[in-house]
């Protein structure tokens, strides 16, 4: 007798909210949450490489075959998209993000609106792909889900058919948008379905919920958008619409890849230590080399053991991130099982080499001490000249091996995303530097955290007053951020010289500051560098 059971996954954010307040969570049937992939049988497990991923039944969606959607008859999309053929070429869009990764064998399409009458509750396990409006999916909890059907073949579950659905809110409008601001709430709404969409269908593809960077989210100078972005599959903030990243794409290609692609990659394998204990459930990014680390990392978590296993690089040097998972709500069953999530953001500098068809190993020790800080009260800009610092214009070494440099720090453009008013009206401005780190092959066993500054709460407008984490969002263990804005990462190989040139940016009413350490004798004391208004400073 064949075995069938449902998968259902979930996009929280209710239509009508900008896209730089979206939160997301995972509910599921039958299955656990991992990622990268969701698992095909070892159901005991919370985390599985490529080989143990959930997948398409060959039966279905073989190689080199086309998978086929359609849009339902659905009457409710009338309200956003003014009828089922409406909403086709946003369906397309999030279609195509995935379809246009050249290292994976993905070829779907869209077919057009269904002929058979919409019933809903006939659509599982029917033998179609099918987009939908599910008008009693709670809009408060829900923006879109996937809802997959998977069979028990040969000793492994696979999927067979998937639906995608948008939730509620695209069903009615709110009751309170005045009817000349109601052509643009439409359009916007429409456009933020071209996020649905892509996130939901990477789903489809088995691909679960990846992290995202818990660094402060704020507009850059000269651009409308973060440098970096973080992955569709992410619950993150700085994302653009019907795009993938390379931590996307590759997922996707570790899923279906194209015929010889996995021959040339290779992996990166690890263990996460914080006092000599495993790190379970540590979010590890590799960073390659390049002027886009950020943009182009690719990462995965550790497991319950702190092992984690980053599959499908390009051969070349990785600089290697460390961190807490930061979007709680994304990964529900990790934190069950308690995770630590006081951990600093530990960047190893010196290059990881890898090589295709190899796995190469390393070792990182992480250390707790979160500590986070106030909301400001004041402005705390200097109205004196500051003193001459040590690393400002200079070189320092904080360990052997190891020198950097500091520029004079320069105001910064844009106000936090989620915290406008707070930096309007108490006025903490935000001010920037680039910051150049040099490692030497004597200083391969130093690390470097970033100590600070950390923020646990958010400005709530409504209120007028800071609200902690937890108290807006009601998830309690939420990390705090690090209150520090990171572009224009460049990761270079001077001569036997790995060179990391950053760009990074902090509110005037604290300090950025960097601790680095080492497992050996290299680093003396921990030293911490600190940038302020007046500049950079090695201290001992």
């Amino acid at each position: 007798m064949p075995q069938w059971r449902r998968f259902r996954s979930a996009v929280v954010g209710r239509p009508g909210l900008s896209l730089a307040v979206l939160f997301a969570t995972l509910t599921l049937s039958g299955s656990t949450d991992a990622y990268r992939f969701w698992t095909d049988k070892r159901a005991d497990e919370l985390l599985v490489g490529a080989e143990y991923a959930l997948r398409w039944s060959p039966e279905v969606w073989g190689p080199g075959e086309t998978l086929v959607w359609e849009v339902a008859p659905d009457p409710d999309f009338e309200v956003y998209f003014g009828s089922p053929e409406g909403v086709l070429p946003y369906v397309e869009r999030g279609l195509a993000a995935w379809s246009g990764i050249p290292t994976a064998d993905i070829q779907w399409r869209v077919d057009g609106v269904g002929e058979e009458a919409f019933e809903e509750d006939s659509l599982y396990c029917d033998g179609r792909n099918t987009v939908f409006v599910d008008a009693d999916a709670d809009a408060d909890f829900c923006a879109g889900y996937m809802s997959g059907c998977e069979k028990f073949i040969s000793g492994r579950w696979r999927f067979v058919d998937v639906d995608v659905a948008l939730c509620m809110g695209y069903s009615q409008i709110p009751e309170n948008i005045e009817p000349q601001d109601l052509d643009s709430f439409q359009e916007g709404e429409r456009e933020f379905s071209v996020f649905v969409f892509n996130h939901e269908f990477g789903h489809a593809l088995g691909l679960g919920h990846s992290g995202a960077l818990p660094l402060t989210g704020r507009y850059v100078r000269q651009g409308a958008w973060p440098i970096w972005t973080d992955p569709v599959m992410s619950y993150g903030f700085n994302f653009r619409l019907g795009e993938v990243t390379t931590d996307d794409a590759i997922g996707a290609s570790l899923l279906r890849p194209v015929r010889g692609w996995q021959r040339t990659t290779g992996s990166i394998s690890g263990s996460l230590q914080v006092a000599e204990e495993p790190a379970p459930y540590v979010q590890v990014w590799a960073l390659p080399m390049g002027d886009r680390p950020l943009n182009n990392r690719v990462g995965a978590f550790s497991n319950a053991d702190g092992v984690f296993l980053i599959e499908g690089l390009e051969p070349g040097g990785y600089a290697l991130w460390a961190q807490p998972l930061s979007r709680l709500s994304a990964h529900d069953g990790f934190m069950l099982e308690d995770g630590p999530l006081d951990l600093d953001e530990a960047i190893v500098g010196s290059l990881v080499q890898v090589a295709a068809g190899r796995t190469s190993e390393v070792e990182i020790p992480l250390r707790r001490g979160r500590t986070t800080r106030m909301p400001p009260t004041a402005v705390f800009a200097s109205q004196d000249p500051a003193p001459p610092v040590p690393i400002t214009g200079m070189w320092g070494s904080p360990c052997s091996g190891i020198r950097l440099r500091g520029e004079r720090p320069y105001p910064a453009d844009g106000p936090l995303w989620f915290a406008e008013h707070t930096y309007w009206l108490r006025g903490d401005r935000w001010f920037a530097t680039k910051l150049t780190v040099e490692w030497s092959s004597e200083s391969e066993e130093a690390v470097f955290d970033w100590a600070g500054s950390y923020r646990d709460w958010e400005w709530d407008p409504d209120d007028e007053r800071a609200k902690s984490f937890q108290e807006i969002h009601d998830e309690p263990g939420i990390p705090p951020f690090l209150d520090v804005s990171i572009s224009n990462w460049q990761i270079e190989k001077v001569g036997s010289v790995v060179r990391h040139t950053l760009e990074i940016a902090w509110p005037e009413s604290t300090e950025a500051s960097l601790r680095f350490r080492s497992e050996d004798d290299s680093c003396d004391g921990e030293p911490l560098v600190v940038c302020d208004l007046s500049g950079c400073e090695l201290r001992r």
